[in-house]
């Protein structure tokens, strides 16, 4: 029974394929797709765990594929193949994917990717060992907690991901000692993006009241070192949470941890204001485009009228690339700023937040996570060794 199947037009990717997973490998001709669903079930193998599309698979040809193997092989785990970074961010918004691959990728990722997916079942996987609940460790006598609050205009900024990525950079200065916070209240999405479903999070915060145990297994642990106060887990349970108890929850956390690191709502709703009120610092975040950088040219004139806008501020261009028409210093004329950090447009975040990762684990040497540790610096300088050792391990 072969346990993965490739789509695509490339025999020289299915060939490489072959070479890696032997006669673990299943393959069907592209034009399958013009099969429909119910041709394309008839012809699946019995129950692949994974499906490999690509590469030069059109979009519409993957994205039925990518909708019609799991409905007819539940359980099976959706890879795009794709060379083309232009057009990847939409791909991934309009289909459920669980990673995306080069064509020209290492093998390594590709056996990494496609295992961690579909584990070889006769493989026993390791037995946890029994230990004690992780509980965050207060900063020292001479550190001085911070509260750093990252905003955009709108959303689809890359705000999240930045936010992630700086928790767990900043995890790297301070073990257990940072909480990255979803303050999305209605639709945050950290937990998603990070494949982690908390059992508890701003309800169980707010409820629990004085009791300092229950405040504290509000908060859920990441693999990277840092803890993760989760959204609540539907927009209607957000309703009883107010602004005033977002300020004393964010107090509340920077008495117990270094570094508090805040994913804010897009905009400037009252839950962001009361964030930035709090806020030692603040990550400013548009994409390299007319609309976003004028939007968040009218956020930043709003702050500043409401007297909100911190001085400690760092505003980050994400999705730099050489096709936009725009460069960074157009970015720096829209915004009235200068900007801090460029990011670089990258496959590689998409690939992270596919596996659930922060990019400066999942793949340190990309450009954006390279980027990525100028801004851990800018935020914190005490991390300089940090980023200096994540540096030299990439060369």
């Amino acid at each position: 029974m072969s346990r993965y199947l490739l789509i695509g037009r490339s025999a020289e990717y299915e060939s490489r394929l072959r070479g890696l997973f032997g006669v673990d490998l299943a393959t069907l001709p592209a034009e399958v797709a013009a099969d429909g669903a119910d041709g394309l079930a008839r012809r699946l193998p019995s129950a692949p765990a994974v499906a490999l599309l690509g590469p030069y698979l059109s979009f519409e040809e993957t994205r039925m594929l990518s909708q019609a193997i799991p409905a007819a092989r539940p359980g099976t785990s959706i890879v795009v193949v794709k060379g083309e970074r232009a057009e990847l961010e939409d791909w991934v918004d309009a289909m459920t994917i669980d990673a995306v691959l080069s064509p020209d990728g290492p093998d390594s990722v590709v056996e990494s990717v496609v295992h961690g997916l579909a584990p070889d079942p006769g493989t026993p996987g390791p037995v946890p060992a029994a230990a004690e609940p992780v509980e965050p460790a207060p900063p020292s006598d001479d550190e001085r907690p911070e509260i750093v609050a990252v905003v955009a205009p709108k959303g689809g900024q890359g705000k999240t991901t930045l936010a992630i990525n700086l928790a767990a950079g900043l995890a790297r200065l301070a073990p257990d000692s940072v909480v990255l916070v979803d303050a999305d209240l209605q639709f945050g999405d950290v937990a998603n993006a990070l494949d982690r479903t908390p059992a508890r999070g701003w309800v169980d915060a707010v409820a629990a009241g004085a009791d300092e145990i229950a405040f504290k297994t509000a908060l859920h642990r990441h693999p990277s070192g840092f803890f993760v106060l989760a959204a609540p887990p539907t927009p209607d349970a957000a309703d009883g949470i107010g602004v005033d108890q977002v300020a004393a929850v964010l107090a509340r956390l920077a008495r117990i941890v270094r570094y508090v690191v805040v994913d804010t709502t897009p905009g400037v709703g009252e839950s962001t204001l009361a964030v930035l009120e709090a806020a030692d610092q603040a990550v400013f975040v548009s994409s390299l485009s007319v609309p976003s950088l004028r939007a968040l040219r009218t956020e930043l004139d709003v702050l500043e009228r409401s007297r909100l806008l911190p001085t400690r501020r760092h505003v980050v261009v994400n999705f730099v690339d050489r096709v936009s028409g725009l460069t960074v210093r157009d970015a720096e004329r829209i915004t009235g700023e200068t900007v801090g950090v460029p990011i670089p447009r990258s496959s590689a975040v998409v690939l992270a937040s596919n596996h659930g990762v922060p990019l400066l684990d999942h793949d340190p040497r990309d450009a954006a996570a390279k980027a990525i540790l100028d801004l851990l610096v800018a935020v914190a300088p005490a991390a300089e060794a940090v980023a200096r050792s994540a540096r030299r391990r990439t060369r």
